[in-house]
């Protein structure tokens, strides 16, 4: 398995994974159920190592593509800039979930601010994860580039 391939396969998990948790989560603060508070947080942890292990391939994906996608570049250089930022927005809300179950191992629950702060947070994550694929999407397929989008041009 190549960098390009694991690129691939990855990058569309915490994309979805994190859509899939922000609905867990605002379900969880309606219901006050702290079962599906901790399978939002699970899922959260899971689309961070996968963020993870997106953005470190994504170096040696673009080396191996870099001949092939000359016109692309300014897209790409898009997509690496959102998906950094991507990145450490899914680390830091990795380690305010961590925080988060480190008060439920010692049989405390998180206070109403941290989880609305992680809510808020996975909210504002989506939106940079999606525009992240966005800008990965029209990498390969030029067909979209162009067409309108809820996503701002980077300057």
């Amino acid at each position: 398995m190549n960098a390009p391939y694991l690129h691939l396969v990855t990058v569309h998990l915490p994309v979805v994974g994190l859509m899939a948790a922000l609905v867990i989560l605002i379900a969880s603060q309606f219901r006050k159920d702290d079962f599906l508070n901790k399978l939002g947080y699970s899922f959260v942890l899971f689309c961070a190592v996968t963020a993870c292990i997106a953005y470190f391939t994504g170096g040696a994906t673009y080396e191996s593509l870099e001949s092939r996608l000359t016109e692309a570049k300014p897209i790409i250089e898009d997509h690496a800039i959102i998906g950094r930022a991507a990145f450490v927005g899914m680390i830091l809300l990795g380690v305010a979930v961590l925080s988060a179950f480190f008060q439920y191992w010692q049989d405390e629950k998180p206070a109403a601010w941290h989880r609305w702060a992680i809510l808020i947070a996975t909210v504002a994550l989506c939106y940079i994860l999606a525009w992240t694929a966005h800008l990965g999407g029209q990498v390969r397929h030029d067909e979209i580039r162009g067409m309108p989008s809820a996503f701002p041009a980077l300057p």
